[in-house]
């Protein structure tokens, strides 16, 4: 698998032209048709990637996600029939994203919704483009996307089984009910609990969701990093303001 063949821990160094020395923060490796290979080393200095009239045809863009300062990528015409796009929403700088003239049929680009600064977003007409868009969560679309789809035939849902952040919150809120149910073993231990819940939900809450992103972003997750962005987020909404 590509995956497989990208060292993304290992740091090194080189010379760069100037002479001094440039550390590498992770290795991109692109894939070619011919299943041939050519690594392009990440720092996090790098703010434009230039790939674009390679012929390749698989790439992994998790290194990527070491590179906050990108500000523009060029996959243009290449033969990628699929990416994901999820590292890219650490790229917070993201200004252009090129992706015209592949063989994609189909992006998603609900994580570009975590790149403010993007202006252009450059696909084939032909591409279908989705972005998932939980309602519950303020989160404005960026002035790119709406562009995009005004242009594209850009399909705006909502995935319930794997992007909805209410999902994990619940999930991390009945560990929390079992812990204390636990605790908490006397007659009265309903009302206890929910005093006690109550009064720490939110604060529990938060400090879960943390630790399951650190985790997620350890392991490169970045997909369900996002989903539990959305869960903090809609915590820090909707829990009412202790009076």
């Amino acid at each position: 698998m590509l995956s497989s063949l990208v060292d993304q821990s290992t740091r090194a160094t080189r010379t760069p032209p100037d002479g001094g020395t440039l550390v590498v923060e992770a290795t991109l490796l692109c894939r070619f048709r011919d299943d041939s290979g050519e690594e392009v080393h990440l720092s996090e200095d790098t703010h434009e990637l230039d790939l674009s009239h390679r012929r390749i045809s698989e790439i992994d863009l998790r290194p990527l996600a070491k590179c906050e300062n990108l500000e523009v990528l060029d996959l243009s015409h290449n033969l990628i029939k699929e990416i994901d796009l999820w590292p890219l929403m650490k790229c917070r700088h993201l200004r252009q994203l090129r992706l015209r003239n592949n063989q994609l049929k189909r992006v998603d680009v609900t994580p570009l919704l975590d790149c403010p600064q993007l202006k252009t977003i450059d696909i084939d007409d032909t591409v279908e483009i989705v972005a998932n868009y939980d309602m519950r969560t303020r989160r404005m679309r960026g002035l790119s996307l709406e562009e995009l789809r005004s242009k594209h035939p850009l399909r705006w849902r909502f995935d319930s089984e794997t992007m909805d952040p209410l999902i994990e919150v619940e999930r991390i809120r009945n560990k929390l009910f079992t812990e204390l149910n636990e605790i908490y073993c006397s007659p009265d231990n309903r009302q206890v609990i929910h005093a006690e819940l109550m009064c720490r939900l939110q604060s529990a809450l938060e400090d879960a969701l943390r630790r399951e992103m650190a985790n997620a972003e350890k392991t490169e997750n970045y997909k369900r990093l996002y989903v539990l962005q959305r869960g903090l987020e809609y915590i820090r909404q909707n829990t009412p303001v202790a009076r």
